[in-house]
C-alpha cells in the first residue's frame, strides 16, 4: 500500500486561505520538454527546412526561461522564452511579458488560465504511451482547448507527448508564434523529428508507436484520512504513487443581500503507476458550507492521537467535532 503524508502548517495554510491553488505531485522519473539544445525541426511546403531550437537563458519577471529561436537556412529569430515547473511547461511569446501554458504533463480534470491567447483546457486525459526511435517509452496526454484567434473562439484538442510536446506544427507553433507574425507562411509545414544536441529522440512515426496492451489493469482509487492535522493517502495497488490537488473553493459570484462566508477546502488524488492504468480519482471536503461545517469523503478522522474524532470528548462524533477540527486548522 503507498501512504503518502501531507502536513497542514501555517505557511500552507496562508496559501490556500488566499484562495490559491495549491498543486503538488509525487515526483518520479520523466523527460523534461526544457532542454538546452533540444531542437524542433520540420520541412515546410516547398521542402525547405525550417526549426524551432532552445539556446539559451533569459529572466522575465523574476523566473528563469530558456531561449526559443525559429531558424531556417537564411535566418534566425527569437521567438519566446519557455521554462518547466512541476508537470506544466509556460512560454512567454516575443514582445510580451505574461505568460502562457504550453504543455500540460499530468492528468487533470479542468484546468483554466488567463493569459495573452485565452487558453482554457478541460479534462487533459492519459493515453497510452508510445514507443520512439530510441526505445523509451513517451507518455501520452489529450486535451480539449478553447482558445482565442483574433476576434474568433477555435475549439481543438492535442495530443502531447512526454518530452517533445504536440509536434505538429499548427499546434507546437501556435503557442510558439508571436502576434506579429500569426500569418506568417512559414507556420505551415510537416514535422520531422525532435533531436537533443543532434541526437533524434523522437519521429512522426513515432506518434503512431502506440503500445496498446501497455495498461491491461487499473489502480485502486486512493482514499483520503485525516489524521492530527496531516491527509494521509493511500492506495491499495503496490508501487503506485498518489497524485493530489487541493483547491480553496470559496471563490464565487452571484445576486442578493446576504452571503455565508467560510473556507471550504476540496481535495482531489488519483493513483498512477506505468504500465497500470490511472485510478479514478477520489474527492475529499473540509470546510464550512451554508454556514455549516462540512467533512465528507475521508476514510477515516483521527485526533488527538486516540485514534478519535470526538474531540470535544461528548462521546459522540458530530458537527460541533468537525467545527472545531476546521477552526484548529486555521490557527
Amino acid at each position: 500500500m503507498k501512504r503518502v503524508m501531507l502536513f497542514f502548517n501555517a505557511s500552507s495554510l496562508l496559501l490556500l486561505l488566499s484562495g490559491a491553488t495549491a498543486d503538488i505531485y509525487a515526483q518520479s522519473e520523466s523527460m523534461p520538454f526544457v532542454q538546452e539544445g533540444k531542437q524542433w525541426n520540420y520541412v515546410d511546403d516547398d521542402g525547405n527546412p525550417f526549426s524551432y531550437a532552445i539556446d539559451g537563458d533569459t529572466a522575465i519577471n523574476g523566473k528563469e526561461y530558456k531561449k526559443v529561436y525559429y531558424q531556417t537556412a537564411a535566418e534566425r529569430r527569437y521567438q519566446c522564452a519557455v521554462r518547466e515547473e512541476g508537470k506544466f511547461v509556460y512560454s512567454v511569446p516575443n514582445g510580451y511579458n505574461d505568460e502562457r501554458v504550453l504543455c500540460i504533463f499530468d492528468v487533470r480534470e479542468y484546468v483554466e488560465q488567463s493569459s495573452a491567447n485565452n487558453m482554457t483546457v478541460y479534462k487533459v486525459s492519459r493515453f497510452a504511451p508510445v514507443r520512439s526511435v530510441t526505445g523509451r517509452l513517451h507518455k501520452v496526454f489529450c486535451a480539449n482547448i478553447t482558445y482565442k484567434d483574433g476576434q474568433r473562439l477555435v475549439y481543438d484538442s492535442r495530443i502531447w507527448y512526454e518530452g517533445v510536446g504536440a509536434p505538429e506544427s499548427n499546434h507546437l507553433l501556435l503557442f510558439f508564434e508571436t502576434e506579429d507574425n500569426h500569418s506568417n507562411e512559414f507556420r505551415s509545414g510537416d514535422f520531422l523529428n525532435c533531436s537533443v544536441n543532434g541526437e533524434v529522440i523522437f519521429t512522426d512515426d513515432d506518434k503512431l508507436n502506440f503500445v496498446e496492451d501497455y495498461y491491461d489493469k487499473q489502480c485502486a482509487t486512493p482514499t483520503i484520512a485525516y489524521n492530527n492535522g496531516r491527509l494521509v493517502f493511500s492506495c491499495e495497488t503496490p508501487g503506485a504513487e498518489c497524485v493530489y490537488e487541493i483547491k480553496c473553493t470559496d471563490s464565487g459570484s452571484g445576486r442578493g443581500g446576504e452571503v455565508s462566508l467560510g473556507r471550504t477546502y476540496e481535495i482531489r488524488v488519483h493513483a498512477t503507476l506505468d504500465g497500470w492504468q490511472d485510478s479514478d480519482v477520489a474527492v475529499a471536503t473540509i470546510g464550512w458550507r451554508n454556514g455549516r461545517p462540512v467533512m465528507e469523503g475521508f476514510s477515516s478522522v483521527t485526533l488527538d492521537g486516540d485514534g478519535s474524532a470526538d474531540v470535544n470528548g461528548d462521546g459522540t462524533v458530530d458537527v460541533a467535532d468537525i467545527a472545531k477540527i476546521i477552526d484548529s486548522m486555521a490557527k
